[in-house]
C-alpha cells in the first residue's frame, strides 16, 4: 500500500483518505479499549496523586514528565547579551 504519491517532478504528496486505503484490522476494536482504559487508568492516577485533572498526553514531546511541587527548589536564570 502506497501512503504517498510520488510526482513526476519527483514531489511527493500525501494520498488523501479513501476506503481503500483504511482498512479496519481484526483486533483494532479490542486494542481501542485497550488504550482507552490505559488512559483512564493514568488519568485516575494522576487525579489521586494532585487532587485535579492534568493532561495524560501533550503534543510536545520535550514537555517534562512528572509534575513537581512548588516547594521544590528551581533554579532560575536569565539570559543576557
Amino acid at each position: 500500500m502506497k501512503i504517498v504519491e510520488e510526482k513526476p517532478d519527483g514531489r511527493r504528496d500525501s494520498l488523501r483518505y479513501s476506503d481503500s486505503i483504511e482498512r479496519i484490522q481484526p483486533d483494532e476494536a479490542e486494542l481501542t479499549e485497550r488504550i482507552v482504559a490505559s488512559m483512564g487508568r493514568v488519568n485516575r492516577k494522576i487525579f489521586d496523586q494532585h487532587r485535579h485533572a492534568v493532561r495524560d498526553a501533550h503534543a510536545n514531546s520535550h514537555a517534562p514528565g512528572d509534575l513537581q511541587s512548588d516547594r521544590i527548589p528551581t533554579p532560575y536564570g536569565m539570559a543576557t547579551l
